[in-house]
């Protein structure tokens, strides 16, 4: 795949806080959280294995941290 002109859209963090949201208000605690887990997880390796970084999914991961 050529991943030269693909950048990650700083939209796309938007989506996935809001979809934290929305697995939040869907799910239970627990359930939500293994979820976002998994599929960060999947995420930042396809991330990775793409373009060589991680893409900041740490950035990512702080923004929707259950407190």
């Amino acid at each position: 795949m050529n991943t030269q002109n693909l950048n990650p859209s700083p939209a796309a963090v938007d989506s996935v806080v809001l979809w934290t949201l929305h697995t939040q208000a869907l799910f239970d605690r627990a359930t939500a959280r293994r979820l976002q887990a998994v599929a960060g997880g999947i995420a930042r390796q396809l991330y990775r294995g793409y373009f060589g970084n991680t893409a900041g999914f740490e950035g990512i991961e702080s923004e929707t941290c259950h407190g």
